[in-house]
């Protein structure tokens, strides 16, 4: 792990913790169910680290897909994040993520269904250190803001109004149309 990690320039005095960083990762991805599921050999036409390239509205694209497979007749693309979550909430911080990552994990799938318009995609972001750290979604599905208001009500029934602030995240900008 550290002469991969200097070979992709990590300083020295990094190396160490990074080490320790990756290793653990790797560990709890092994002990984690979904993350065997990820690595599972019964996948098929299952990549990781996948170069890919595609026509944007900038013109040519160069994507890496850190993992991508099909499975349940879907085509995955996983992308794995070794940010770790201290304090707060946990699930606040996921959607936060989802937001964060949402234009390119689109662009990965608008390049995916290009080449393999028959299947659904489904996009994932892993989060191997933080305990259930898990998003996915379907592309091409639109969040709205019924769906955000429900789940948001599912956490906490006795909310009267769901949470607004999910709403706007997830780039509804008129609430009212619920």
């Amino acid at each position: 792990v550290l002469v991969e990690l200097a070979a992709e320039g990590v300083e020295r005095t990094h190396r160490a913790g990074a080490a320790a960083r990756v290793v653990e990762a790797l560990r709890r991805t092994l002990a984690d169910a979904r993350g065997r599921w990820l690595f599972a050999p019964d996948h098929h036409d299952s990549r990781s680290e996948y170069a890919l390239a595609g026509v944007g509205a900038n013109g040519i694209e160069h994507v890496t897909l850190d993992r991508t497979f099909v499975a349940d007749g879907a085509r995955w693309i996983v992308d794995f994040k070794t940010s770790a979550h201290e304090g707060g909430d946990r699930e606040d911080f996921l959607d936060r993520e989802v937001e964060r990552y949402r234009a390119q994990l689109e662009r990965y799938a608008r390049i995916v269904r290009a080449l393999d318009a028959r299947r659904p995609v489904m996009l994932a972001l892993y989060y191997p250190l933080v305990d259930d750290g898990w998003r996915d979604r379907r592309y091409g599905d639109k969040v709205t803001a019924t769906a955000i208001l429900l789940e948001s009500l599912t956490r906490d029934p006795h909310a009267a109004t769901g949470d607004l602030t999910a709403v706007r995240r997830a780039g509804v900008s008129d609430p009212a149309l619920v």
